[in-house]
């Protein structure tokens, strides 16, 4: 909907939904409020009375069987638990071995790389310059 500025005559396109009746609106140029015309509330159309329906005839209601409600299962207790019956601590030999079986894996590779590094290079050339990096070609 198109609304105009009474003061400055700026126009402006408004969506419909956004005009509610009675809403003001204030103009972006001159900062004046006022309440656009196709905002106004429409006059209230004079109500005619409905004829009185006719009530259904009442029905008996049975009330629902009483059923008890079935308690909820008590919370567990929380105890703490005593030092004695506590994991042990767990070892460090396990995690000493992976490492040190780790580093010795990874000593045998660099070992067989600077071993065979001549038949190394003529498979895979681009490895040469890895090997001029750290002077060994």
């Amino acid at each position: 909907m198109r609304i105009v500025c009474p003061t400055c005559d700026t126009a402006y396109e408004v969506p419909d939904h956004l005009l509610a009746a009675g809403k003001r609106t204030r103009c972006a140029r001159c900062a004046r409020e006022w309440v656009p015309e196709s905002a106004v509330p429409p006059p209230a159309r004079p109500v005619t009375p409905e004829p009185p329906a006719v009530a259904p005839p009442p029905r008996l209601a049975v009330p629902p069987p009483l059923v008890a409600k079935p308690e909820p299962p008590p919370a567990p207790r929380l105890e703490p638990v005593p030092p004695s019956s506590r994991g042990k601590p767990t070892s460090r030999k396990p995690v000493a071995i992976a490492l040190g079986a780790s580093v010795l894996v990874l000593a045998l590779l660099l070992a067989a790389a600077l071993q065979w590094r001549g038949p190394i290079m003529q498979a895979w050339p681009p490895i040469e310059r890895l090997y001029g990096w750290i002077g060994l070609r």
